[in-house]
């Protein structure tokens, strides 16, 4: 009896299991700039913004594109106490990409992305639990948006055509 448990077990466990697909069968990428791009980053927390960048767009040799990056936030304090500490503040980031073709020496795309975020810090003044949450608020909101740019190009950049400059 035991070992007829144990077979119609094993059946629908291989049974139920036949179905499962890999999601990256081909280890294709969806991003058609990385390892195909330099960027330079300008404007507030660059030198954050600009430490996830490689991730996204690692160079190498001799690259095809280039992307121009400017970041700007706006800070607005939301809930502000009676001795006019801000208890909650809103950010709101606006980063401009600008990707040009270096051999066609032309811009092919334009775009702002918005991305952003609350923060309510647990205590007044200096509290490392607070600085580490906002940290972690900052890195999401930054890779966010870098996605969200990606995720605008098509799977074949090479026949994104020049953007009309007049």
């Amino acid at each position: 009896m035991k070992k007829i448990i144990i077979i119609v077990v094993s059946f629908f466990l291989l049974f139920s299991c036949s179905g499962i697909e890999l999601v990256l069968k081909d280890g294709g990428r969806s991003n058609p700039l990385f390892e195909n791009t330099t960027f330079v980053v300008n404007g507030d927390n660059k030198d954050l913004f600009e430490s996830y960048m490689p991730a996204f767009f690692e160079t190498t040799i001799n690259p095809e594109y280039h992307l121009i990056v400017d970041i700007s936030e706006v800070k607005t304090k939301k809930l502000i106490e009676k001795n006019q500490v801000a208890s909650k503040t809103d950010h709101e980031i606006y980063v401009s990409y600008t990707l040009t073709n270096l051999k066609k020496l032309c811009v092919l795309v334009r775009r702002e992305i918005f991305s952003g975020f609350s923060f309510m810090p647990k205590a007044a003044g200096y509290n490392f639990g607070s600085d580490r949450s906002l940290d972690s608020l900052y890195k999401s909101s930054y890779k966010k948006n870098i996605k969200k740019f990606i995720n605008t190009i098509p799977p074949n950049a090479n026949n994104l055509g020049c953007l009309n400059e007049d």
